[in-house]
């Protein structure tokens, strides 16, 4: 997305962007001026987090003065072209910088990656654990809450609350020492709602976090907007959001 808001899903406008250091040692620093697109990625059937990256167009050595060392996050509040107001304030860790290329004698363009408390916290925990006779929705609250939710830097500012489904079965298993995500995804494979379906989903998203949900209840929500796009050939295609 550019600085300026576009009238297009999936147009933003943006309050703060700034990197904040770990340490609280120096000063904040502010990236509105300096970027020349920022992208955020959330997916249904993407189960390992939200993920995005921001281009910058540095002609004031940024770097030199904010030296990216892992431990910095990036305060971001935004709000969407279809919402009426802006979100809560975001920290979400700086994962590193790829693809330094120079523009000029003096201007040089590069990529800063960032990553969600969720993902960063699936990167550094591990589950052991072993459940008799547990319910599956169970299983992933409680591996939610102490790996993911507390298990690290995510509880330190503001984060949208979880989604955790009921489920209808319970089963036996033992966690092997595997991530949280890929253990919650394993659950969630022989998770079964109401209507006997095996159709849960694991995913992100920016306004309400952490989601387990089964597609029966997704389909079940009433429409909140309709996205028109037309392909090249000419023909208009008009889908329910």
């Amino acid at each position: 997305m550019s600085k300026e808001q576009r009238n297009l899903p999936g147009g933003y406008l943006l309050d703060h962007l700034y990197i904040k250091p770990y340490s609280g040692l120096r000063p904040n620093e502010e990236l509105k001026e300096v970027f020349l697109e920022f992208n955020i990625h959330e997916s249904l059937f993407h189960p390992y987090g939200i993920y995005g990256d921001i281009i910058m167009n540095d002609a004031i050595n940024f770097m030199k003065y904010v030296p990216i060392i892992g431990e910095e996050f990036l305060n971001i509040f935004f709000k969407s072209s279809n919402d009426d107001q802006f979100g809560k304030l975001r920290q979400l860790p700086i994962s590193g910088i790829e693809k330094q290329a120079p523009i000029s004698s003096n201007t040089q363009a590069y990529i800063i990656n960032f990553i969600s408390p969720l993902l960063f916290n699936n990167r550094i925990n591990r589950v052991i654990r072993s459940y008799k006779n547990k319910k599956t929705n169970e299983i992933i609250d409680d591996i939610y809450g102490d790996f993911l939710a507390e298990g690290g830097i995510s509880s330190i500012g503001p984060e949208p609350d979880a989604f955790i489904e009921k489920t209808e079965n319970s089963i036996d298993c033992i966690i092997p020492n595997w991530y949280p995500l890929d253990a919650m995804c394993w659950i969630a494979e022989r998770a079964i709602n109401k209507k006997g379906n095996a159709d849960y989903l694991i995913y992100e998203t920016y306004k309400t976090g952490f989601n387990f949900r089964s597609i029966d209840s997704l389909l079940e929500q009433d429409s909140k907007g309709t996205l028109t796009y037309e392909p090249s050939g000419g023909s208009q295609n008009r889908i329910n959001d």
